[in-house]
């Protein structure tokens, strides 16, 4: 499986655990104002590059500006994507990679949440492809090493920046899950909270709340280290205490930074991991219900949680160690607090689709990776559960 440029990758083999591999990318700048050192990074890949963002993220954030600015200051020519509008489609994905290769790109930049770094991870893992992203999302198909990518968040949320797997949706199909190889991890990831301070109060919560989840999901996973037990740990630490701040101060940086390591470090985590119930039941969720990833994660966590727990009791009681005794309570109080729940009842998913859920979700990986193993009638609860707190 071919891994992007420069990634680094180590072997680790526990007591009585399977040999376990973990990988990230090899460059990662964070800081506020960091973002003025893209410049340099992108002209180590070359000279031509397409930067790839949200409709409106882009510009709001700075980050445009602040590419454009580097750009012009160190002669590199650079094409602007920024027709990214919700979650990144197939067509989306061969939009970009159409530009790429009229401009005869030599590297991309996602800058944005997880939707526009998505995009971007799939256009460039797949540069060096004829087929349409359709048959990688379907068919599974394995990808040649694409284009270098550069990852700049402008969200805390998803830790695209420093995954190697791109979710994308099919909506005539009705399908949403990961495309993921070594060749969409990205080779550097900018990671400048600054960029995050024009988030509104809606889009911190909902980034927040799938940045939280992943932590969580991410330290309980059966395929857990000590080493991504660190780093989901310290991601949490830091949303816990942090999250509701940068909600409700957006101009606070020193929150925002805290939220922006959280949010890196519960990436880097779940990419070697992986995830649980709430990722596996949120992708068939969100595709039918056309809700913000986060904000459907951040409901199914909870009572995800108070089914795990009898399975994983000791990594919940460090958890609870951080959060305070009661841990689906504290994350249905903490939902409350960030209009979370309010804003899920905008979404009321049928009691006649939670069997077609429930069968959609078990093929997922990310249920393979639970610490409970979950069948469809664990899915369902789950479902009735919050569609019932949702009434």
């Amino acid at each position: 499986m071919p891994l992007a440029d420069g990634a680094f990758t180590c072997k680790l083999t526990f007591m009585n655990q399977q040999a376990r591999h973990f990988r990230t990318v090899a460059r990662i700048v964070g800081a506020p104002g960091c973002i003025g050192e893209i410049g340099d990074i992108a002209a180590g890949f070359g000279r031509r590059g397409v930067v790839c963002t949200g409709a409106k993220s882009g510009k709001a954030s700075g980050a445009l500006d602040a590419i454009s600015a580097a750009f012009e200051a160190g002669g590199i020519e650079w094409s602007v994507f920024d027709r990214i509008e919700g979650e990144p489609t197939c067509a989306d994905v061969d939009a970009i990679r159409e530009v790429m290769a009229q401009t005869g790109a030599d590297f991309v930049v996602g800058a944005g949440g997880g939707s526009a770094m998505d995009a971007a991870k799939a256009a460039a893992g797949l540069a060096r492809e004829t087929d349409d992203t359709a048959a990688f999302l379907h068919e599974g198909k394995e990808a040649r090493r694409g284009l270098p990518l550069i990852t700049v968040p402008t969200t805390s949320g998803s830790g695209a920046e420093v995954t190697p797997n791109a979710v994308i949706s099919d909506p005539a199909a009705r399908v949403k899950k990961s495309i993921r190889n070594g060749s969409y991890l990205p080779a550097a990831a900018i990671v400048d909270p600054r960029l995050t301070l024009s988030c509104p109060p809606t889009v911190t919560a909902h980034s927040g709340g799938d940045a939280l989840t992943q932590a969580v999901e991410a330290f309980v996973s059966r395929n857990a280290t000590p080493l991504t037990d660190s780093l989901a740990l310290e991601a949490v630490r830091l949303l816990w205490a942090n999250l509701e701040r940068a909600w409700s101060r957006g101009s606070d940086i020193e929150a925002r930074t805290a939220c922006a390591w959280g949010s890196l470090l519960a990436g880097i985590a779940l990419s070697n991991a992986r995830l649980g119930a709430v990722h596996g039941t949120a992708h068939p969720v969100g595709i039918r219900l056309g809700a913000p990833h986060g904000l459907v994660c951040a409901a199914l966590l909870p009572e995800v949680v108070r089914i795990n727990l009898p399975f994983a009791p000791g990594k919940y009681a460090r958890l609870e160690a951080i959060t305070g005794r009661g841990l689906p309570e504290r994350l249905e109080a903490l939902n409350d607090t960030l209009g979370i729940s309010a804003d899920f009842k905008a979404y009321p998913l049928a009691d006649a689709d939670f069997d077609a859920v429930a069968e959609e979700s078990m093929p997922s990986g990310s249920l393979k990776a639970n610490p409970k193993p979950f069948t469809t009638d664990d899915v369902v609860a789950v479902l009735e559960s919050v569609a019932a707190r949702g009434k």
